[in-house]
């Protein structure tokens, strides 16, 4: 399909990398920077987790998500309290360059998948639309523009700037499976199935999907009913269970793997708890604001009015148009470019709203959730509704000012879209601090396996993540060095030591107090580190 136009991909391809690297340099000055800022701590537990697999082997923790790190305090799998939430497939390939490559540096590594992530997406989209372009018409300057008018919306709105490089968890994963999925479910509309290599690319990407986010099981609900709607409800029965089967099959692995892990740590009731909780907001189950919320707050706000407006629009009418295609003309088969269309929007909307639906109370509570509508605001408004709107009238006398309006309304968009952009993406990056990476290096470089922490001044708990990222230790904050030794006898069996970090601000009013019980004391950076004496050795 792609053979006569090597040149415009090639080229088209090459303006999207231009246009990333662009975006690389505008957000230059928050890569790499300490984990701090908004929701920077989802990275926290990337890291983390990632950081125990290196460490222990990713089988020996069952490819769960273990923040704990494995200290003497934790003296089971159960005690580290596993993170049940969701499945492991976030981690999975950056897990394995990591461990490849002998790569350390996990928050830098991250980011760099995450911004990788960014630049493929984008690339993926132009593909997507070339394609379907390429299928119905030859390829010209206007088809080949809207091509890439998608993979430019990708890049440069606030949303995607932000979370495809400093956050990096579920909602930020699947979006490249969210994708990929997309792209090769609708070159099957458009070919009818796929050959063996791209039906493999397709079961592997169902079974990263779900083994990512619950968002691509609402992906493969609205892909089943999109091909039982739109495509396979004139096949065979048996030709439609092994059409659905290629979809449920690898998604039922990734259940069964998730199944394992949740039955294996008696975890069913705390997944039971945690879905409840997101499934709805209020005590009484109510809905609080959410519309106002989520799609006013994280969507309207942060995307701009007149982008999800346009998109809103766009759909409208492309669905009322097919409407009348079907009704007025009787042409209700599957294999015209407003079924191929219309396809593709219900493919990208219905999925985002579903899930949004679904777990509203973390669709409030989290702006990262709306990362996934720019892949319908990317797509629709100005990438798939201008196209259809040229090819319908490619006949008409006007045909060139219809082309050449629509070129110039869509170049006025962009820039409306940018300007919205670069008035507010630098709100989303917000000013961090160097706290956590600085606390956590500090205990890091002083405690071993066999120490237990503490400290008056600060802790280092497993939610939020960001300092035990830097640290791979838990500190537990104290009022009395009592509380220490109490908890401290209770492994001492085992060869648990004690140490206290204590700011030098704090040590002047403690001192008496704690040396008592030390049996060595010295000073790193700020903090005097206090080597807890066993108890009937106190000095």
């Amino acid at each position: 399909m792609y053979k006569k136009n090597k040149f415009a991909i090639f080229t088209c391809c090459f303006l999207i990398l231009l246009a990333f690297a662009f975006s690389v340099h505008i957000r230059r000055q928050w890569f790499a920077r300490p984990l701090d800022a908004h929701f920077e701590w989802q990275a926290g537990h990337s890291v983390c987790v990632t950081n125990n697999w290196l460490k222990e082997g990713a089988f020996s923790l069952r490819f769960m998500h273990v923040l704990n790190p494995d200290s003497i305090e934790f003296d089971s799998f159960a005690s580290r309290k596993p993170y049940v939430s969701y499945p492991p497939g976030t981690f999975i390939p950056v897990f394995l360059i990591a461990r490849i490559f002998n790569i350390t540096d996990l928050v830098v590594l991250y980011q760099c998948y995450n911004l990788f992530n960014h630049l493929v997406i984008s690339i993926i989209l132009f593909l997507l639309m070339f394609m379907i372009i390429d299928y119905f018409r030859k390829v010209d300057i206007f088809s080949t523009f809207f091509s890439l008018v998608p993979s430019l919306i990708y890049l440069f709105t606030a949303h995607t700037l932000y979370y495809h490089q400093n956050v990096f968890f579920t909602d930020q994963a699947v979006m490249l499976w969210f994708v990929i999925f997309v792209y090769m479910e609708i070159k099957r509309v458009l070919g009818g199935q796929l050959d063996k290599r791209n039906r493999l690319i397709l079961l592997a990407t169902v079974f990263m999907g779900t083994l990512t986010d619950w968002l691509f099981v609402f992906v493969l609900a609205a892909a089943i009913c999109m091909r039982m709607i739109f495509k396979d409800r004139h096949m065979e029965f048996k030709h439609i269970v092994a059409s659905v089967m290629d979809l449920v099959a690898p998604a039922l692995a990734a259940v069964f793997i998730f199944s394992y892990q949740i039955i294996s740590t008696n975890s069913f009731f705390v997944l039971i708890q945690t879905f409840k909780r997101r499934y709805r907001v209020g005590e009484d189950g109510s809905v609080v604001d959410f519309f106002q919320q989520h799609f006013v707050s994280y969507v309207i706000d942060k995307y701009g009015l007149f982008l999800c407006l346009s998109a809103v629009v766009a759909f409208s009418v492309l669905a009322g148009y097919y409407m009348f295609i079907v009704i007025k003309r009787g042409r209700s088969n599957g294999s015209g470019l407003m079924h191929t269309y219309l396809y593709l929007c219900c493919l990208v909307f219905l999925p985002c709203l579903l899930q949004v639906n679904t777990f509203q109370q973390h669709s409030i509570v989290h702006d990262f959730s709306a990362l996934k509508w720019a892949l319908p605001l990317s797509l629709v408004p100005f990438g798939i509704f201008p196209v259809v709107l040229i090819q319908t009238a490619r006949k008409h006398k006007h045909y060139g000012f219809i082309a050449g309006f629509s070129v110039l309304f869509t170049i006025f968009s962009l820039a409306a879209v940018f300007g919205k952009t670069a008035h507010e993406y630098r709100d989303f990056f917000d000013i961090g601090s160097d706290d956590n990476r600085r606390l956590g290096e500090l205990v890091r470089r002083n405690a071993g396996y066999y120490d237990i922490c503490f400290s008056f001044d600060f802790d280092i708990p497993v939610f939020p993540p960001p300092r035990l990222a830097y640290s791979g230790k838990r500190v537990y904050r104290i009022g009395d060095i009592s509380e220490a030794r109490n908890l401290l006898a209770k492994f001492e069996e085992k060869g648990a030591k004690g140490k206290i970090f204590i700011h030098r601000d704090t040590w002047g009013k403690l001192s008496q107090d704690v040396e008592k019980f030390c049996s060595n004391i010295y000073i790193d950076c700020d903090y005097y580190i206090c080597e807890i004496a066993r108890v009937g050795e106190d000095s």
